[in-house]
């Protein structure tokens, strides 16, 4: 159904190599909380219910922000306003409608963009309910001796439903990248036990660079069209994503997390709706939030990219990314 390029996955990590990351990099994916146990209780959070949030946008002081910053940001918001919400025996608890308001402006339901409120509300009382009934209402003891695998981290994870139910794990290395990265969490004991993070973004980026080739011709179309497709498709697609992925990072010279933050960021802003290969003005991005790069006219991967920028990602129903 899809292959991986080598060849030219070794090009794109080759045109990041000289790219270098901002010292507060990281800092623009989670925003500050005083108390380490919330913000940790945050990441947890963000991190289950990530998932399809092209449609959420809306303004935090006067910035409009979408997707997972939006997601971020209004967590964060109300974890300052009111700490113990996020505590676990708080979060067990919250409904639906609660969760739109959480992602509302003004904490109103009907203007919240969120998309299936109710699977994210369910699995944020699962998570707040194993988190409490099993590591003492703090996910900080849930490192132990830092190992991945092994039924490590990863096993771990996986008695929440949000985490738990994606076989490639997305999620949890997302958990994994924000706690270690904000200096809550040391450097895992077994960092090449890490699972790549085969978000939409990065199937769409991979598609259009030609690192990853549609060996059907009737997926292409669909992909090209934006017209629904069977799950099995972005399955398949994720699974050679995350084999993409290990490739670009041999050649990157970046550490796993800050080679995904770099792709992802990239695709969602100058590879994305306006497309720079096109000359179109690059009206959402926030690549430069994380990368030492002024705004961008030609794009880096010009040279080595067959720009087939007609890819869109699978249409999908997925929790899973």
């Amino acid at each position: 159904m899809f292959s991986v390029n080598a060849a030219r996955c070794a090009e794109i990590g080759k045109s990041l190599a000289p790219i270098t990351m901002r010292c507060d990099a990281f800092d623009a994916l989670g925003p500050e909380v005083e108390d380490q146990r919330v913000r940790s209780l945050v990441f947890l959070y963000v991190s289950g219910i990530c998932h399809q949030t092209e449609s959420l946008r809306g303004t935090i002081d006067g910035v409009t922000f979408r997707g997972w910053d939006y997601l971020m940001r209004s967590f964060v918001r109300h974890a300052k306003k009111d700490p113990h919400s996020m505590h676990p025996a708080s979060m067990r608890t919250i409904n639906e409608e609660q969760l739109r308001e959480l992602l509302s402006d003004e904490g109103v339901a009907d203007t919240s963009t969120i998309l299936d409120p109710f699977t994210r509300a369910e699995y944020l009382r699962d998570i707040a309910c194993t988190v409490e009934d099993r590591y003492g209402a703090d996910p900080r003891n849930m490192l132990l001796d830092g190992a991945l695998g092994e039924n490590g981290l990863y096993a771990r994870m996986n008695f929440m439903k949000a985490f738990g139910e994606d076989p490639i794990s997305k999620k949890s290395t997302v958990y994994f990248m924000l706690m270690n990265k904000s200096g809550i969490w040391p450097a895992f004991k077994d960092p090449q036990n890490l699972r790549p993070m085969p978000d939409y973004h990065k199937e769409r980026f991979f598609l259009r660079t030609g690192c990853i080739t549609v060996g059907d011709q009737g997926i292409a179309r669909k992909l090209v069209n934006r017209e629904k497709q069977d799950i099995s498709v972005d399955n398949n697609l994720r699974n050679a994503t995350a084999q993409a992925y290990m490739h670009v990072l041999k050649t990157s010279q970046k550490d796993f997390f800050q080679l995904e933050v770099l792709l992802w960021s990239f695709a969602r802003s100058y590879c994305y709706q306006d497309a720079l290969c096109e000359k179109k003005p690059v009206q959402i991005g926030n690549f430069e939030h994380y990368a030492e790069q002024k705004p961008m006219t030609e794009c880096i991967f010009a040279q080595n990219c067959p720009k087939l920028i007609g890819y869109w990602q699978p249409i999908v129903d997925t929790t899973f990314h």
